[in-house]
């Protein structure tokens, strides 16, 4: 019996013996019989997975020139299998044509179509077509370089659509605003399973009309590139032109003055070299429109005006529209708006500006910054408490001429305060030459009254820069041109009519409960029940409501980095 076993024993354990061998050979089948299933399926599929896979890096000839992030197109493509996003298995799917047709449609966003590889991405397509008589389904390599270019394309152009073209910060380190956040990869995924690729694109461009007329006025200003732009305006004898002069230079003005909608086409006209008053009308919108003096004649800034070439003129709306493009999506109705550079302040309500006031900005040496918050606080005879590097460096040399300016300018000199206690000082008796604005312990207060550099009423919100809309007791200053005077906060002239706005939802505190606190200098913080989004900001191209282009004087020199950035030449 043990004899006739001994067989047996052995074929079992030479069976168990080869059996790693035979599950190798039927893996190695199975696996083959898979990559076969898969080149049988799409063959771009295991190209791409090939080239993210590779064990060596991705470069020299394997690299593909101008993808912005290959980390996230890997990712990208790992998430979804390797399973290409624009080719099926016989050509180029739907959604790359959708993508195609949006990318050729940024030149209406101010943005610029090479920045998406779009002239790669036709040269491709034209070699895949060619090379697809011989090679079917297509030539790999080709569409392989196609696909992660579709990829990187839709992922780079629906950031800019976001965020802009620019980080903000890069330019302006105080910049300011709510972040905006979107995971673009799953918006990407969405847009090839959903094939809507346009519609998902479009959704992060700014939805608020500020964007939508300015993109408008870029079109319009584009169709006069297209047909050479406006005339110059030359000779020594075009400076000072004005209503009743004869001068040959008029037609050229006259020319001018039409193609940007200032003076009207059409007109009859008896003598073409007359400056009359349609042409003085026309001057002085014209002067409007660029926050120059209106006096309707062609003074030297008028005339350096109105010959700034129109290429100028577009650049300065395109990085403006980027301007809108940081900015939330939901910028709040109603909205208080304050252009800097335009120093107005707007209270738009449902598309409607329902109130519109001068202000008054920080100097170029104070800025004010440029971010969003919401109005929350009124303030009725607000005291100031005078930051020390306004005290050190503009009142600090009036005391040393005049020991008693702070008392007549109703200052109050405060050692810090400890346990509550308010200990007052002499400014006469402080060594001010060993104190700075960093080095500064003492508390200056002004009070309410008719010298408050405040005014009567102060609007508050929530901000890292302590910066707030005021009233102020030096009215003249609304009436100049160019109104960058302040340290920083913003002075409104029309202070009381926003309050009375603002006070809507806080019926008890009316105009005439307002007028009889003033007198009395008693301090009152009102909370409002209705609070606003306000958002302080700096465009040098806008339109207003009535469709009227505008352009400001870059009064913080914040335009030149921009287009610095942004490959713009000057």
């Amino acid at each position: 019996m043990d004899d006739q076993a001994a067989p047996k024993i052995n074929r079992v354990t030479l069976l168990i013996q080869m059996l790693p061998i035979l599950l190798s050979l039927l893996f190695l089948v199975f696996n083959s019989n898979l990559l076969l299933a898969e080149k049988r399926e799409n063959p771009l599929r295991v190209t791409i997975k090939e080239y993210f896979l590779a064990e060596n890096k991705i470069s020299g000839d394997r690299a593909i020139a101008g993808l912005s992030d290959l980390d996230t197109a890997r990712r990208f493509y790992h998430e979804r299998n390797y399973q290409p996003a624009w080719f099926g298995k016989s050509g180029r799917l739907t959604p790359a044509k959708q993508l195609i047709k949006v990318l050729m449609a940024t030149v209406d966003e101010g943005l610029e179509p090479q920045a998406y590889h779009l002239a790669r991405i036709r040269s491709l397509q034209k070699d895949i077509t060619i090379k697809h008589r011989s090679i079917k389904p297509y030539h790999l390599p080709s569409a392989l370089e196609q696909e992660l270019l579709l990829t990187d394309a839709f992922l780079t152009c629906a950031g800019h659509f976001l965020y802009g073209r620019v980080d903000p910060k890069s330019i302006d380190p105080q910049w300011s605003n709510s972040p905006k956040q979107n995971d673009l990869l799953h918006v990407l995924q969405r847009a090839i399973e959903t094939g809507q690729v346009a519609e998902n694109l479009e959704y992060f461009l700014p939805q608020h009309i500020e964007y939508f007329q300015l993109k408008m006025a870029l079109l319009r200003y584009r169709s006069l590139s297209a047909i050479g732009g406006w005339p110059r305006i030359g000779g020594p004898d075009a400076i000072g032109l004005k209503e009743g002069q004869r001068n040959n230079t008029i037609p050229a003005l006259r020319r001018r003055l039409q193609m940007t909608g200032d003076l009207p086409s059409g007109l009859l006209v008896d003598d073409r070299l007359l400056f009359d008053e349609n042409i003085t009308e026309a001057v002085s919108r014209f002067q409007f429109r660029h926050g120059l003096k209106i006096d309707g004649k062609v003074g030297g800034e008028t005339l350096v005006a109105l010959n700034i070439p129109i290429e100028d003129k577009i650049n300065r709306i395109k990085i403006n529209l980027d301007r809108l493009r940081w900015m939330s999506r939901d910028l709040g109705n109603p909205r208080i708006w304050v252009n800097i550079p335009e120093f107005k302040l707007y209270l738009k309500e449902n598309s409607q500006t329902v109130l519109e006031s001068r202000v008054i900005v920080g100097r170029p040496d104070r800025q004010t910054p440029i971010f969003s918050s919401t109005m929350s606080i009124l303030i009725i005879n607000p005291n100031w408490y005078i930051p020390p590097g306004i005290f050190i460096n503009d009142i600090l040399p009036r005391v040393r001429k005049d020991p008693g300016y702070l008392d007549r300018r109703q200052m109050t000199l405060y050692r810090i305060w400890e346990k509550d206690t308010e200990i007052t000082l002499d400014a006469n008796e402080v060594n001010w030459d060993q104190y700075d604005e960093h080095k500064f312990p003492f508390v200056v207060r002004q009070d309410p009254g008719p010298f408050n550099e405040l005014g009567v009423m102060k609007f508050m919100f929530p901000n890292q820069f302590d910066i707030y809309l005021h009233d102020t007791p030096n009215k003249k200053l609304y009436h100049l041109t160019s109104r960058e005077n302040s340290s920083g906060c913003i002075r409104v002239e029309r202070y009381q009519d926003l309050a009375d706005y603002l006070l809507k939802e806080n019926p008890e505190w009316n105009r005439d409960r307002i007028a009889k606190t003033i007198p009395t200098r008693d301090p009152i913080r009102i909370d409002l029940k209705r609070t606003i989004p306000i958002h302080l900001v700096y465009h040098t191209a806008w339109v207003d409501t009535r469709n009227l282009v505008h352009f400001a004087a870059d009064i913080y020199h914040r335009d030149t980095p921009l287009k610095k950035v942004l490959g713009i030449s000057e």
